[in-house]
């Protein structure tokens, strides 16, 4: 009877020991810290930050890893974007949807491909096959066919540059505008 008490004494510190440390392991800090990394990547997200600012922020289903080790030293490839985000002073300024992103880790740039939609916060929304984020410069460059919708209207062109800082767009290459007008007073358009 005694051995079957000692045993059952042990098991309950045992338990009991086991469960404090899962307590106050599991315990972590909520306070933010400032980032002083280039980026981060945590399961198929990646967020980068610009002299620690928040730049970009995406979510995939995916991470390809290139073949060879140099690759893998030099990009970060995301496939599947289920959420992206550009972020200009730390809040969200476009919203982007793409198949594939290449993450160029040493000049932070990023490569968007297939069935892009970089939709701005205020509405607008761009859609083009090919999008090259110059970080350097802060702009978007596309040699591929743009289509920029907008509240009353659509714009067509072959190229595209937009620096994000200023807000200046230049679209080059059989420029396009359709226009929606409506009528007065009967709905026409």
């Amino acid at each position: 009877m005694n051995k079957s008490k000692i045993l059952l004494v042990g098991i309950s510190i045992l338990v009991i020991s086991g469960l404090c440390f899962l307590y106050f392991s599991g315990d972590e800090s909520t306070t933010k810290e400032v980032p002083n990394y280039q980026y981060q990547i945590d399961d198929s997200r990646v967020v980068t930050y610009d002299s620690g600012d928040k730049r970009w922020d995406i979510t995939a289903l995916e991470i390809l890893v290139p073949k060879s080790e140099e690759e893998k030293s030099k990009k970060v490839i995301l496939s599947d974007i289920q959420k992206g985000q550009l972020f200009k002073n730390n809040k969200a300024k476009y919203d982007l949807d793409a198949e594939k992103i290449i993450y160029f880790k040493e000049k932070k740039d990023i490569t968007l491909k297939g069935n892009i939609k970089l939709k701005e916060i205020s509405g607008e929304e761009i859609e083009t096959e090919e999008l090259d984020w110059i970080d350097k410069r802060k702009e978007f460059v596309s040699k591929a066919d743009v289509n920029v919708k907008f509240k009353d209207g659509n714009l067509f062109a072959k190229k595209m540059r937009m620096d994000v800082e200023n807000n200046i767009i230049d679209f080059s290459g059989e420029v396009e505008m359709e226009f929606d007008l409506k009528g007065d007073g009967n709905n026409e358009k």
